[in-house]
């Protein structure tokens, strides 16, 4: 992996350790899924989608086994789509 060094301004460093923390990401690896992110097109709404179905999806396997989640595909795609829907609502009203 290759190293990059580079100046940022005071404040910018102490919001990317508070962002970084928060996320569970130390600076480095935080900054470099920032950049990722950005080379890839990723919006800030997909990476929430994401993490969204990402987060169901543990939680899923941890109380149904495989089987019953693909014979349910539609239902958790349901599921998901229900979720994202409300959470990005409920965001955007406090906004």
């Amino acid at each position: 992996m290759a190293r990059v060094e580079c100046y940022i301004p005071d404040e910018v460093k102490e919001k990317l350790t508070v962002l970084a923390k928060k996320n569970g990401y130390s600076i480095s690896k935080y900054i470099s899924h920032l950049v990722e992110n950005h080379l890839e097109g990723r919006t800030e709404q997909q990476l929430f989608q994401l993490k969204t179905q990402a987060m169901l999806a543990n939680i899923l396997s941890s109380v149904y086994d495989a089987g019953i989640i693909k014979t349910n595909a539609d239902e958790v795609k349901s599921l998901i789509k229900i979720i994202d829907e409300k959470t990005l609502k409920r965001v955007n009203q406090e906004d």
